[in-house]
């Protein structure tokens, strides 16, 4: 593994940050730096957002929540957001229509997306992809408290079941709002990269400028 691997991310650098004793600014890179520059990068939607799934600060998330539905409403209204429903023809068929999709619906969509972003950690592995070797090796009938000693903390080469290996729990929709939310739960991701990016950029003069 190189350096730049074990390099903490600015998003857990920010997260650290939130939750410092010491936010004293001093001449040289501090975790004040890092809140100060996303402040600088501040945007309406995207700074709650980036706080929420960082920080985990449960007032951005209520706020996060109303700000979404809205954008998705104008989303939805820009791109012209449809779904395909059964309907009867005037001669009796049996065939499928594709409609606005409705404004009670497209609040569902907000609702599933945010919250599936925000908490899109495999609960069964907890985002490590892989099963323990402890269960690994119960699994084959060692006795538990000797697979506690051998594997608690240690990952098998056995993909998680519950997600395949992404870590990431599938997403609870109906099959017929799943497109939808799919490109959502993606505009949420495209908006926390590019805030965090945006936030790194201005950190880096003062990065630059640190004696």
């Amino acid at each position: 593994m190189t350096m730049d691997a074990d390099r903490p991310t600015f998003a857990e650098k920010y997260g650290r940050a939130t939750q410092s004793a010491n936010l004293r600014h001093v001449e040289r890179p501090c975790d004040t730096d890092k809140l100060t520059a996303l402040a600088w990068a501040d945007r309406r939607l995207s700074s709650p957002l980036y706080r929420a799934r960082v920080a985990n600060d449960a007032a951005q998330v209520r706020a996060l929540h109303d700000l979404w539905r809205a954008e998705c409403a104008r989303l939805a209204l820009r791109r012209r957001w449809t779904i395909w429903v059964p309907a009867v023809t005037a001669d009796g068929k049996h065939v499928t229509a594709q409609i606005v999709l409705p404004m009670l619906l497209v609040r569902e969509v907000a609702r599933i997306s945010l919250e599936h972003y925000l908490f899109d950690i495999c609960p069964t592995c907890q985002g490590r992809k892989y099963r323990l070797l402890r269960d690994v090796l119960v699994d084959q009938g060692a006795v538990p408290e000797v697979a506690d000693i051998q594997g608690r903390d240690t990952l098998s080469d056995d993909l998680c079941p519950a997600c395949g290996g992404t870590g990431k729990p599938e997403i609870a929709a109906p099959a017929y709002l799943l497109p939808l939310v799919r490109a959502a739960v993606e505009s949420l991701e495209g908006r926390y990269r590019s805030y965090g990016a945006a936030a790194v950029r201005r950190l880096a003069p003062l990065v630059r400028s640190a004696p």
